[in-house]
């Protein structure tokens, strides 16, 4: 797993840590938009593991989340509809 380039990367296990880590290594990446980098997408899940349960729960949601989906959809449309498909 690429290390964070601006900051040393610390264990936690407070949700609000994960999201202010996801946070900075999605700024430090562009948005998801710089070349060669892990990209962090709109929402964060969390999965815990029990005895005969697995659990998903949203723990955050970006605030570009519904400008990045349409974003997504609409590339989605076009590819679909570009000749040679």
């Amino acid at each position: 797993m690429p290390q964070p380039k601006t900051f040393t990367l610390t264990e936690s296990g407070e949700w609000q840590e994960w999201i202010e880590l996801a946070t900075r290594i999605r700024a430090e990446n562009g948005n998801g938009h710089a070349p060669d980098t892990v990209t962090i997408g709109g929402e964060l899940f969390a999965t815990p593991l029990t005895r005969g349960a697995i659990l998903v729960q949203r723990v955050h949601r970006f605030a570009d989340y519904e400008d990045t989906a349409a974003a997504i959809k609409a590339r989605g449309k076009e590819l679909a509809s570009s000749p040679g498909r």
